[in-house]
């Protein structure tokens, strides 16, 4: 006979900016989860954040790092199942970064000010390097011919 699979429990909080899904799973949600394979370290941000949104995404979690989940009032019914889903989320995002600068972290209020922390970090502009890049490539010569002929 087959195990009947846990209870799902949904529960939708209100804003007067948004709606937050907050459906929770008890299966596939607990701390330890490892959202991504390689923790941020800082020069590798962009295809790390890319990973972190992919897996947000498919948990139905990424409204609470892209700002369309609001914190529901102080006297909301679902403040307290907000927060909880929110400290899930940063759990997941500080267990996802490198050991050595996840301390520089510990200090945020909420997944999505922890999300804007790593952005304002280590996901600045590559605008030099960006131009570098393509200085070089434009110079490139296969003998005694240019890439372009």
């Amino acid at each position: 006979m087959a195990a009947n699979p846990p209870a799902q429990r949904t529960e939708t909080a209100s804003s007067d900016s948004s709606r937050a899904d907050v459906e929770i799973s008890q299966s596939t949600e607990n701390s330890g989860l490892i959202l991504v394979s390689s923790p941020l370290t800082g020069d590798n941000y962009l295809v790390w954040s890319r990973a972190v949104k992919f897996a947000l995404g498919a948990k139905k979690r990424l409204s609470f790092i892209d700002g369309r989940s609001v914190r529901p009032a102080e006297n909301s019914e679902e403040l307290d199942e907000w927060i909880r889903v929110d400290y899930m989320i940063i759990t997941w995002i500080l267990n996802s970064v490198s050991k050595r600068i996840v301390d520089a972290f510990i200090h945020v209020t909420s997944a999505r000010h922890l999300w804007l922390e790593l952005k304002a970090r280590y996901g600045g502009s590559n605008g030099p390097m960006i131009y570098n890049l393509e200085r070089e490539i434009s110079s490139i010569s296969q003998g005694d011919m240019s890439i372009t002929d």
